[in-house]
């Protein structure tokens, strides 16, 4: 892809079969339907803030964006399409909000249980919403708290939820508006009605690692990989090493 367009890749999802991808970016999402022969603009409404996630099974790129509301245009929630191989998009449900939020991320474990994740900017807490029938409704269920004041708990750039089966949910990722890093990550053994905070400790072999976290992938729910960064300048972080956790 040689678009100019802000198109900085945050989150890569693939179907079951391989055969439909979307790139979720900071900027223009990506889709490809041909198991990445072929890639094109995913087919959204114009505007910033979308969040995409697979449907594993039907193949379906959930497409979830804020919901506005005239004359106002003020935020009152969310809308969630489904968008085919062919890049044609269908209008599944919505969801109310009485706050302003940003998106964080969207996920589903399988064609019908999915999380949608927001920030409160008000007191950076992490909300989580949930539905059992693939985004035609859905329910608010928990919230997390953020572990230091005037920090978010995740960032809407770098907060990644992942799941191991239906009941073991982590979410992790950068939480700080001015590095892109933290030092802590969550996990859920409830299918995301309570929370546990994880610490981490990247102090070994050298202190110069820290606790920085700007990115964590994990194998299973206590074996991970995480990206670690330094700061360079206000929110450009430099890496400063790859820490394995097995």
């Amino acid at each position: 892809v040689t678009s100019t367009f802000n198109n900085i890749p945050r989150k890569i999802c693939v179907s079951n079969d391989k055969s439909v991808i979307v790139v979720t970016a900071v900027g223009s999402a990506y889709m490809s339907g041909d198991g990445a022969n072929t890639f094109s603009f995913l087919n959204t409404t114009t505007g910033n803030g979308h969040f995409q996630t697979i449907k594993p099974v039907s193949n379906k790129i959930v497409d979830v964006a804020p919901l506005y509301s005239a004359p106002s245009f003020t935020l009152t929630g969310f809308e969630f399409y489904d968008i085919n191989s062919s890049n044609a998009r269908t209008l599944t449900g919505t969801v109310s909000i009485n706050i302003a939020q940003d998106i964080v991320d969207v996920h589903m474990i399988n064609d019908n249980v999915g999380y949608l994740l927001t920030r409160n900017p008000t007191n950076n807490e992490t909300l989580i919403y949930k539905t059992t029938d693939g985004w035609v409704s859905s329910n608010y269920i928990s919230s997390i708290a953020t572990p230091s004041t005037g920090i978010r708990t995740y960032d809407p750039k770098y907060g990644i939820l992942q799941n191991f089966g239906t009941d073991t949910l982590i979410l992790s990722g950068s939480g700080n508006p001015n590095n892109n890093q933290t030092n802590y990550y969550h996990i859920s053994y409830d299918a995301g009605l309570t929370w546990n905070i994880n610490y981490t400790d990247f102090s070994f072999p050298s202190n110069s690692f820290v606790n920085e976290v700007y990115k964590m992938i994990f194998f299973s729910p206590t074996q991970y990989m995480s990206l670690l960064s330094n700061t360079q300048s206000g929110s450009i972080a430099a890496s400063a090493g790859v820490y394995i956790n097995t």
